[in-house]
């Protein structure tokens, strides 16, 4: 939490929503690799505030700190959540490292909202996904 940016970076195009998380995401020290983020909806009267989101983040990893590196993943995308009241239609993580192939896990978009909001403890939001 205190390695990530106190604002939230302002989503009003394409290509924004994975720009932010890109800079986000290396702020709390994740090997970022690719990120595929694209709102699919959006809203407002301008039609510039993002409603759904499809999110799915690529980054390599030694093991040692798969924990962590998740739960900054959800802390990170639950303050977007929580910041633009968005709904994600997918959530996956991609890891490298862990041997030959790359790993892949869907996480729970709600829960990290709540992560973000300190309403579960990162082991209950790890255990839930």
């Amino acid at each position: 939490r205190n390695q990530m940016m106190a604002d939230t970076l302002m989503i009003a195009g394409p290509g924004d929503l994975g720009d932010n998380l890109l800079i986000e995401l290396r702020r709390v020290r994740l090997d970022v690799v690719a990120i595929d983020a694209r709102v699919v909806e959006w809203g407002g009267r301008n039609r510039d505030v993002p409603l759904t989101a499809d999110v799915r983040i690529r980054y390599r990893t030694s093991g040692d700190g798969l924990d962590r590196e998740l739960g900054a993943i959800a802390l990170v995308m639950g303050k977007y959540l929580q910041h633009f009241d968005m709904e994600l239609t997918r959530f996956d993580v991609i890891f490298e490292g862990l041997g030959d192939r790359a790993m892949q896990r869907s996480l729970d978009a709600k829960g990290a909202r709540g992560l973000y909001l300190r309403r579960i403890g990162l082991e209950d939001y790890l255990t839930e996904m």
